[in-house]
């Protein structure tokens, strides 16, 4: 992650930067005609764009019911511009082209992809679009023929200025007038790399199995319920109020180190009273992300790690040889015992909720056998959502449940140390924990690793 340190400032809001007109302007530029004018700002964005390797990461949105993408531009002083791109149009493969470029005056200095490119026209080109991932009507479940239109994107930018610090360049679609930020990249800057860190993002920061979060303002502690993030499109409206009526929806892009919505998005609280504005949150080491723009204080974070692992719709598997401590010891003996008592090879355990009983259960996994060993149990979410404690029982289970228990005796060892532990989880995403390190409290050396079936 060194490697994308330059591009997380970039993340903030652009409206933060104080944008100039035009950087490193002369005073002598404003005693001649508009047109002399406006030819001194071409010459000077032409020389921001190539200055210093060229290298700006570009935060496009094509239209207003699409994820934004990311792409690498490089300018070149002699015309040319490389472009590349990974994203789902892509089929998620990297690619990149190389065409021209220039900035030509209208109505003010623009900048114009003025030759084919690959990579940026794709999303310009008023074709249909086609492939796996084409829109698809959802009342007759046929393609929507966009011929005309295609993504509806731009390829020529209005240039609004550039950042005082010069890493960032404003720009607006000459068509749809979205607003487009360029932020400057190292000249040796890898783009295979940077854009494979926004795929990632784009693919694993949400999960479509937990699509409930919540931005909290942690000035006077108001809640917003979200949903979506998936497919780069977010669902807002205040927890206490009226989704029907207050829900407002907007695209972003997803990224390594935050989230950028299309544009500022206001969402009322439940009283209609206030509201807040979010255009950019930040992420933050424990995976959270944080919003300031305009004093505002907003965290956008899961419904609580310990309220994910406990839904009844999932089953959670404790691997058999993924654990540390005293638990690895455990599940060892467990292994060696099954196969000389019950001559079966051990697979873990299943925490998982029987809707038959309308119970959870630890569930023993062995080969040869699908047929639940149910040790009935208790699931308590604690430390305001962040981690569970757990009560199995060894009367309460079924018949499979209670022969394992007689045979394997080290099976109610592992239920003791189970029980007696308070664990706090450790993941790599807070939105989509597909695995789970349990650890215990008191001893972080007894773990249990734990993944979505």
């Amino acid at each position: 992650m060194k490697l994308y340190k330059f591009i997380a400032p970039a993340l903030l809001l652009g409206t933060m930067f104080g944008f100039s007109s035009c950087n490193n302007e002369e005073d002598d530029i404003f005693d001649g005609s508009a047109a002399q004018r406006l030819e001194e700002y071409k010459k000077q964005y032409a020389s921001d764009f190539t200055s210093n390797g060229g290298k700006w990461l570009m935060e496009y949105f094509s239209n207003e019911e699409e994820r934004g993408y990311a792409f690498v531009v490089t300018f070149n002083s002699n015309g040319s511009v490389k472009v590349s791109g990974q994203n789902i149009w892509m089929d998620d493969m990297f690619k990149t082209d190389e065409s021209l470029w220039s900035i030509i005056a209208d109505n003010g200095p623009v900048l114009s992809f003025n030759t084919y490119n690959e990579v940026l026209h794709l999303f310009s080109t008023p074709e249909n679009i086609v492939g796996p991932n084409a829109p698809i009507n959802p009342d007759t479940e046929k393609d929507i023929n966009e011929q005309g239109t295609g993504h509806g994107g731009d390829y020529e930018f209005v240039i609004l200025g550039l950042s005082d610090d010069g890493n960032t360049m404003h720009l607006t679609g000459k068509k749809t007038l979205h607003d487009i930020y360029m932020r400057k990249l190292d000249s040796t800057a890898d783009d295979r790399e940077i854009l494979g860190a926004y795929s990632y993002a784009e693919k694993t920061t949400f999960n479509v199995l937990f699509p409930n979060m919540f931005i909290t303002d942690m000035n006077d502690g108001e809640q917003y319920e979200v949903s979506g993030g998936v497919n780069g499109i977010f669902n807002m409206w205040p927890k206490n109020g009226d989704p029907v009526v207050q829900t407002v929806t907007m695209c972003a892009l997803v990224g390594p180190d935050g989230i950028r919505f299309r544009k500022p998005v206001g969402i009322e609280n439940a009283e209609n009273t206030d509201s807040i504005v979010v255009e950019n949150f930040v992420r933050q080491s424990d995976g959270k992300y944080v919003c300031t723009y305009n004093d505002q204080n907003l965290v956008l974070d899961c419904i609580g790690l310990g309220n994910i692992f406990n839904m009844t719709k999932y089953v959670w598997h404790i691997e058999e040889n993924a654990a540390g401590g005293k638990f690895a010891q455990i599940l060892s003996k467990i292994a060696t015992e099954s196969k000389s008592k019950m001559k079966v090879n051990f697979r873990g355990f299943n925490i998982e909720y029987d809707a038959t009983s309308k119970k959870y259960a630890l569930n023993f996994r062995r080969s040869g056998s699908t047929s639940p060993h149910y040790m009935y149990c208790e699931e308590t979410v604690v430390d305001d959502g962040e981690s569970v404690k757990f009560n199995v029982s060894t009367t309460d289970v079924n018949n499979n449940g209670n022969l394992l228990l007689q045979r394997v005796s080290s099976v109610g060892d592992f239920i003791q140390l189970f029980n007696a532990s308070d664990f706090e989880f450790e993941v790599g995403s807070r939105f989509a924990p597909s695995r789970i390190k349990m650890v215990s409290k008191t001893n972080p050396e007894d773990y249990l690793n734990v993944t979505l079936q």
